[in-house]
Parts: structure tokens; C-alpha cells; sequence
């Protein structure tokens, strides 16, 4: 619990800023991703927030239809927060489960421009 009250503690300021930084880009906007508003079309991460709803509502298809890599984002956070929060195993290799999951995310965007 306490190392979940120092993280929650150190995330104030740059929470303030992202949700200053949303206000902003909606407003000016109409979307939050800076991606989108400079190129006008969609980043590797476009329909992450969407997938994950439908993902927690059961709709499967439509969490796939979204960004089919929210299936390898979820379960990599979910054990991330297990090992820090719960069971703290302490296991280094959870930077390049990121990584990993971030470079598919990328390769699955490109494959879906072609």
C-alpha cells in the first residue's frame, strides 16, 4: 500500500498537466491526440481507450475492431501491477514486456495502413 501512495504522490503534477493538456486539445481540437490533430489520421494508438471499454463490456469484436493489441496491453499491465502493488516479485524483464508490446502495436498499425 505505501509504494501505491508514493506513486499516486508522484503522478499529481504530471495528472494535472495530461488533464490540462486533454481540456486543451478538445477544445482546440476536437481530439486529444496530437498525432491526429497534426497529420490528420490515425496513431498506433488510436482506439486503445475505446478497445479497452468494449473489452470490460464484453464486446469482444468490437474491442478487436478498435486495436486488437489492447489483448496484449491488458494482461501486461494487469501483471505489471500484480508484481509492483501485490506480490512484489520484483521481475526486471517488465520494461521490455513494454517495449515488446509497444513495437506489435507499431507493426500492427503499419500492416493496417498497407
Amino acid at each position: 500500500m505505501k509504494t501505491f501512495k508514493t506513486d499516486l504522490n508522484n503522478i499529481k503534477i504530471p495528472s494535472i498537466i495530461i488533464i490540462l493538456y486533454s481540456i486543451f486539445m478538445q477544445i482546440n481540437f476536437k481530439t486529444v491526440c496530437p498525432f491526429r490533430a497534426i497529420f490528420h489520421f490515425r496513431c498506433p494508438a488510436c482506439g486503445l481507450t475505446h478497445a479497452t471499454i468494449y473489452l470490460f463490456l464484453f464486446r469482444l469484436h468490437d474491442a478487436w475492431s478498435a486495436n486488437p493489441t489492447v489483448y496484449l496491453w491488458i494482461p501486461t499491465i494487469i501483471l505489471f501491477c500484480y508484481d509492483r502493488y501485490i506480490k512484489k516479485l520484483n521481475i526486471e524483464i517488465f520494461p521490455y514486456c513494454f517495449i515488446c508490446v509497444g513495437l506489435i502495436t507499431f507493426m500492427w498499425y503499419f500492416l493496417s495502413l498497407v
